[in-house]
């Protein structure tokens, strides 16, 4: 997918942890949560419908107004 510097500036709106960001269309799990507040530690999540799917920190990401992302701590080894 080729992305172009556009994609890069255009800034949608979105909730992480049900609270309002804004963030670059083409960004990162790290930028995410970065814009949002949240700890780097944190684990992130797009959430579809029913399903969670982890977005990595490095991870280079497309998003859409409206979507939700979940930021919270990760589990402990057992």
């Amino acid at each position: 997918m080729a992305v172009s510097q556009a994609d890069h500036e255009r800034l949608v709106e979105n909730l992480v942890n049900n609270h309002p960001v804004v963030v670059p269309s083409v960004t990162t799990g790290h930028e995410i949560k970065e814009i949002a507040g949240q700890p780097a530690d944190f684990n992130l999540f797009r959430v579809q419908g029913d399903h969670e799917i982890a977005v990595g920190d490095d991870e280079e990401v497309r998003v859409h107004k409206g979507e939700r992302f979940i930021a919270c701590p990760g589990l402990e080894p057992a």
